[in-house]
């Protein structure tokens, strides 16, 4: 019981600490954008969803690069999908989850989130296209890193949390 009572208190702490994180950034931004010039963002509203639609989730425009719009589109998906394991995750010692339906599409989207990181590692290491030259790799690998870390964490908290 205190173990849970632990890890109540600890998935509180860090969520407060994160949307105290989050809050600050957002108002900083917004006071940047209160600054801007006012346009019209509510006119044409089924264009917009279209355009979000396809540019966003269909990944149009990176799929013209196709290895590039692959393992980004493997990627930004398995995010997308991710991101349900993570709140399940924040849920969790509340005491609701939907696991047992959650887990397979979690770990199918682990690996393919990883085939995407191994994809970009192949176009950087080993293609090497000419639109990368003179840019700093340093960031693009520590994103690299910063992905796998997640989803490989994600497994081990997947594996381990039925045992506390």
């Amino acid at each position: 019981m205190a173990l849970r009572t632990f890890l109540i208190v600890a998935t509180l702490v860090l969520f407060l600490g994160g949307a105290s994180f989050f809050v600050a950034r957002f108002l900083a931004i917004y006071k940047v954008m209160r600054q801007s010039r006012p346009t019209q963002r509510l006119d044409h509203l089924g264009e917009r969803l279209l355009s979000v639609l396809t540019h966003v989730f269909g990944h149009r425009r990176m799929l013209r690069i196709r290895l590039s719009g692959i393992l980004h589109y493997l990627i930004f998906s398995g995010f997308v999908v991710l991101f349900i394991d993570i709140v399940e995750t924040l849920i969790e010692p509340f005491g609701y989850s939907i696991g047992p339906i959650l887990a397979p599409i979690v770990d199918a989207w682990v690996i393919l989130v990883l085939v995407g990181v191994v994809l970009a590692l192949y176009n950087r290491l080993v293609l090497r296209p000419e639109r990368f030259h003179g840019s700093d790799e340093r960031d693009a690998y520590l994103v690299l890193a910063l992905i796998s870390t997640i989803v490989v964490g994600i497994v081990i908290h997947d594996s381990f949390f039925p045992f506390v």
